[in-house]
């Protein structure tokens, strides 16, 4: 996600520390943030202040943008709702870089190996401890 944020004036800001964080609207705990030290503003342009979602999938809902520019005199609060609408967040989700895919064959074929596994393994045992018995029996006589 990416907020735009606006150098009005027609001088650079430079040595800025640019921080903010994702929200769901009406809460307070961040599901993505962001911090960027020694940050430079063009005079009259805007900043592109990006904040990673991370490997989670990107939900629809409300939101709230809540960041800070800070400079050597001044401090710059934003706030701002948002809302990530169904397609948007489908297609978000597609187009994320880093996607952890898991094919249901491998689901399936990790089930199918556990069980075979445990299903050997019993017989083992069961195999050994007939054995086992069959050896004492035969000690005794």
């Amino acid at each position: 996600l990416e907020a735009s944020i606006q150098n009005p004036y027609p001088e650079a800001m430079q040595n800025l520390a640019a921080e903010g964080k994702i929200v769901r609207k009406g809460q307070e705990k961040a599901i993505a943030k962001n911090k960027q030290e020694k940050v430079k503003i063009a005079p009259n342009s805007v900043f592109p202040f990006q904040i990673d979602w991370g490997l989670r999938e990107v939900s629809a809902g409300e939101y709230t943008f809540i960041g800070k520019v800070k400079g050597k005199a001044k401090t710059w609060n934003f706030k701002e709702d948002f809302t990530i609408t169904r397609e948007m967040a489908k297609k978000m989700n597609k187009q994320t870089a880093f996607r952890i895919f898991i094919p249901s064959w491998w689901t399936t074929s990790f089930y199918v190996m556990g069980t075979a596994t445990a299903v050997v393994t019993a017989w083992l045992m069961i195999r050994y401890i007939k054995r086992r018995n069959g050896r004492e029996k035969r000690e005794e006589e």
